[in-house]
Formats: C-alpha cells, sequence, structure tokens
C-alpha cells in the first residue's frame, strides 16, 4: 500500500478527539468496545452501574493516551441518565458517538409463566436505557456540529428465537431494539446522526461462560447450531464498533449487522 493510500486508510478509520460514550463499559463487550475505539484515537465515557469494573477499564483506556470519564448510573432511570448527560457536558461538552451496549440475559423462562416484574426488568434493562440515553444524548451531538453516530447491541436473537432456551423476554427486547434502531435512523437522518445495530452471537464473556459451563449439554447444542462451530471473541466485534463509528460508515444508517458464526443461515 502506498502512502497516500495508507494515509487515506487511516484517516477514514481514525477516531481521532472523537467523543465516545459506552454504556455498560465496564465488562464483557462493552469492554472490548472501549479499548478498540481508544487506540483507534477516542477519548471514552464509561457509563454503568459498578464503579470498580469501570475504573479497571478506564485505566486500561489512559494507558493508550487517551482520556476516560467514568460515571455511575443505573440506565434504566429517567434521572440517572438526565445526571450522566450533565456530567459528559460538563467535562467533554459534546458526545460524537454512543454504543448502547448495557443490556441484561440472565433472566429465562416461559413468557407464559413469567413475573410481570422480571419482564419489565429485561424491557427496561435492554431496551428502555436506549430510549432514555439517546434522547438524553441527542442534544450532546447537535451541540458540536449536527452529526453523530449511535450504535446499538441487539443481538441474532433479536432475528430469531432460541429453539433450545426458554428466553422470550430476552429474545422480544432485542427484536425491539432492532426496531427502535430503524426508527430512530428515520428520525434523526435530518440531523446527520446516523443510527446502526450490531447483532452478535454469542460471546465468550463472563456471563456466558459462567452459564454455559453449568449447562454443557445445551452449550453443544448450540454450537452444532453455528457453521464455524465455535462461540464469538469479543475482540472479533470491535473491527466492526470502530468501522461504525468512523467516517467510513457514514453513508449507512438503519442497517442490522450479524456476527453470529453464520447461525441464523439455517
Amino acid at each position: 500500500m502506498d502512502n497516500i493510500s495508507s494515509r487515506y486508510f487511516n484517516d477514514t478509520f481514525s477516531l481521532a478527539g472523537k467523543k465516545v460514550l459506552v454504556t455498560g463499559g465496564g465488562r464483557g463487550l462493552g469492554m472490548a468496545f472501549s479499548i478498540s475505539l481508544a487506540q483507534a484515537g477516542a477519548d471514552i465515557v464509561l457509563v454503568s452501574r459498578t464503579s470498580t469494573e469501570l475504573e479497571e477499564t478506564a485505566e486500561k483506556i489512559r494507558g493508550f493516551g487517551r482520556k476516560a470519564f467514568v460515571v455511575t448510573a443505573d440506565l434504566t432511570k429517567e434521572n440517572d441518565v438526565k445526571e450522566m448527560a450533565d456530567a459528559i457536558n460538563n467535562v467533554f461538552g459534546h458526545v460524537d458517538i454512543l454504543i448502547n451496549n448495557a443490556g441484561i440475559g440472565s433472566i429465562v423462562g416461559s413468557i407464559a409463566e413469567m413475573s410481570l416484574s422480571d419482564w419489565q426488568l429485561v424491557m427496561d434493562t435492554n431496551v428502555t436505557s436506549i430510549f432514555l440515553c439517546s434522547k438524553a444524548i441527542i442534544p450532546l451531538m447537535k451541540n458540536k456540529e449536527r452529526k453523530g453516530k449511535i450504535i446499538n447491541i441487539s443481538s441474532m436473537y433479536g432475528l430469531v428465537v432460541n429453539r433450545y432456551l426458554e428466553g422470550g423476554a430476552y429474545c422480544t427486547s432485542k427484536f425491539a431494539v432492532i426496531g427502535l434502531t430503524k426508527a430512530l435512523a428515520s428520525d434523526l437522518a435530518p440531523y446527520n446522526i446516523t443510527v446502526n445495530a450490531i447483532a452478535p452471537g454469542f460471546c465468550r464473556t463472563k456471563p456466558n461462560e459462567n452459564f454455559f459451563h453449568s449447562h454443557p449439554e445445551l452449550y453443544e447444542k448450540l454450537i452444532d447450531m453455528i457453521p464455524l462451530q465455535r462461540i464469538c471473541e469479543p475482540k472479533e466485534l470491535s473491527g466492526l464498533a470502530v468501522y461504525l463509528s468512523s467516517e467510513a460508515s457514514d453513508f449507512m444508517t438503519g442497517s442490522v449487522l450479524v456476527i453470529d458464526g453464520g447461525y441464523t443461515i439455517w
């Protein structure tokens, strides 16, 4: 690659100077996204309810010479989200990219037998939090230059239903994330704010590893349904997060990008 091509490639995918908010940024996919975006040049705001994990991720980001700002908040509560947005505005003044990654997948069971409180917890954590965060952060995108990017984390189970696991509330919430992504993309297009979703398959995060360790027979069934015969490593989603955050994806909005090892092709 000649110097001109190399420079164009680096500039297109560079996030130098960008301010990125990652919800659920203290562990798992959120941590992987945050580190990769920092390596691409971005300063990161990390948000979740657990400050210890956020600080550990923040230290890694600062090790790349980037700024990291930690905010603890319950993203299902409107006042917490408003206070989060005010804190970010005071420190950075604007947000370029919002990654709505925070979510819950631990509540499973038949919809017919699920309590309303469990159902509401899944919906509030996986869907309402995206609504609240987007609503609060959109003005901080408009603050700078009427431009921004929102990336919502859905799931392959926002496209198909898990045949081996009673996760109807989770599937419903992730289908809703895709619908919300498309609705936001339409609403925000006049402001040059793009909205896209990533739909991952099973990834090697600590909650998933703990679950599979407790259900080895289910793990074998699920692996058998994945053509690539393995689960995803968090870093394998990071490149897509950088792409969707960069100017390389400026003409993409309302799209859902699936990374599932081929699970949904059958």
